[in-house]
This record gives C-alpha cells, sequence and structure tokens, in this order.
C-alpha cells in the first residue's frame, strides 16, 4: 500500500494514464490500476503495438518536420492575478486562437501559452474532469489517428477532485503563480508532441510505461524546457508546494524529487541559463 500511494504521488502531473473518463467523448474510458504491475504493463504495450500499423500508415516517421525550439518572454518572477485579469481580453486576442479553456483557469493558461510562441496556431483544449489521476495531465488527441497533421488536438485534463491524501495538490490550491508553472509544464508536453509523429509518441509511450529511467529522464528534461521558455520561477513556486504537503513521509518526496526538479535544482538551472546568455 505505501508503494502505491508514492507511486500516486509521483503522477500527480504528467503520467500519461487516466483512472477516469474525461469530458471528452474521444477519450476511452482507462483504468489507471490497468496499467500497475509488470503483467499489466505488458498488456498496455501490446494494445499499444495493436494500433501501430494504423499509427504509421496515417503518419510516418519524419513525415512532420521538426519545430524549431523557440524561448518564450522574459522571465517573470511573480505573475500578479489582479494586474493581469484586467488584461485578459488582450490576452486571449494575443494567445487564445484554437484554443480552448475552462473559466477557472483561463488566465494562468493563457500565461503559460505566452510563453510558447510555436504553439499559436495548434489546437489545445484544456478541460476539467470530476477525478483524475493525474491531477494534470498533457495527452494527445485520441481522434489524431484520424484527422490530418494540422487539425491535431492536444488535451490538458485539469482533476476538480481527488482523495484526501491528494487535495492539497488539486490544482485550485495552488497559487496563481504555481498554476502558471504546472500549465507551463503541460504546455512543454505538448511542445515535445508538436514535433514528433504518431508513431514516435506511441514509441515514446511505451518506453515511457516500460522504463523508469525514461520516464525519470523525461519529466526532468520536460521541467528543463518550462524554464528555458522562462517560467523558472512558476516551476520552482510549484516544485515548493508539492514538497511541503503536510501528508507526505520523506521517502515520498525522495520520489518526487527522482521525477521532477527540487526548488534549488530549478534555481541552479534557471542560474545557468542565465550564465549562457551572458
Amino acid at each position: 500500500m505505501k508503494n502505491w500511494r508514492i507511486f500516486k504521488i509521483v503522477f500527480l502531473t504528467t503520467s500519461r494514464l487516466p483512472n477516469e473518463r474525461p469530458l471528452t467523448a474521444q477519450m476511452a474510458p482507462v483504468q489507471l490500476s490497468f496499467f500497475s504491475g509488470q503483467r499489466n504493463r505488458v498488456r498496455a504495450v501490446a494494445a499499444m503495438l495493436t494500433l501501430s500499423p494504423v499509427v504509421f500508415h496515417l503518419t510516418r516517421p519524419g513525415q512532420v518536420p521538426p519545430v524549431a525550439h523557440v524561448v518564450g518572454p522574459a522571465v517573470v518572477r511573480q505573475y500578479d492575478e489582479g494586474y493581469y485579469r484586467l488584461r485578459l481580453d488582450s490576452l486571449r486576442a494575443a494567445f487564445g486562437y484554437r484554443k480552448h479553456f475552462p473559466p477557472a483557469f483561463e488566465l494562468p493558461a493563457l500565461l503559460a501559452l505566452s510563453h510558447y510562441p510555436e504553439l499559436r496556431n495548434e489546437r489545445i483544449r484544456f478541460q476539467t474532469v470530476p477525478k483524475a489521476m493525474p491531477l494534470v495531465a498533457s495527452r494527445p488527441d485520441p481522434g489524431n489517428l484520424f484527422r490530418g497533421r494540422p487539425e491535431w488536438v492536444y488535451n490538458i485534463f485539469i482533476s476538480e477532485e481527488a482523495p484526501e491524501t491528494l487535495r492539497h495538490d488539486l490544482l485550485k490550491k495552488f497559487s496563481f503563480n504555481a498554476q502558471v508553472g504546472i500549465l507551463g509544464h503541460e504546455l512543454a508536453h505538448t511542445r515535445h508532441y508538436q514535433d514528433k509523429s504518431a508513431w514516435q509518441m506511441l514509441v515514446t509511450g511505451v518506453r515511457y510505461l516500460l522504463s523508469d529511467a525514461y520516464r525519470a529522464r523525461f519529466e526532468l528534461d520536460t521541467d528543463r524546457d518550462a524554464i528555458a521558455h522562462g517560467l523558472g520561477w512558476q516551476v520552482h513556486a510549484y516544485a515548493l508546494h508539492y514538497r511541503r504537503n503536510p501528508r507526505l513521509s520523506r521517502p515520498e518526496i525522495a520520489a518526487i524529487d527522482r521525477y521532477y526538479l527540487p526548488p534549488a535544482a530549478v534555481l541552479a538551472h534557471m542560474r545557468q541559463l542565465s550564465a549562457k546568455k551572458l
């Protein structure tokens, strides 16, 4: 039971596996428990590989040109919610094209998007769901298998409820600045998907499921990408929040540190990037 609890906490933000049906008709219900254990991981991989001929036919590797890495706007240490609330219409006009937002998280999502100019023309749907694990997650839409590349959709799911032990880590419980950071982390995942074919994303999903080392490297690099896009202080804010959960034990905090940059590592990476610019 203790290991299961650590597993749940580690994958709060970016695991690819929901345990509730999101509010979209195109997302099939998948139970997180289906993928737990080595035997069930093999079942998950087998299911993915069953679809691989279709995916490969629709989008061959190398068909999608790579997207240049474009660093976002200047670093902002603290986003003031009141200040930017008065500028919501301008933010919508600048960064809301082909985007869908739940009202409660529209503003932090727009500010996070302002750091990713390369995502301006992508179709991204931020959606709240009743209950989900992880509590915030970025996933390509399954319907992309049947769409042309320009019409691909990327979903970011936000859970509205959580078990008692995890309620501290619902997005609505974070500071406004940390919300921008979490959504910026998820958009870094979206940016990663942007220059991948469907086949390449399938391979990424298989490796993420089977290799703990790959999963850790994938998530740590995603934090670094968000920092490179000017969201260092926001990533630092959510890193602090996660580790201040009063219900976490030291082993559970250590598990989080394996997959996501600790606050000190966030600051160190920010200093490293600043030194390179000098």
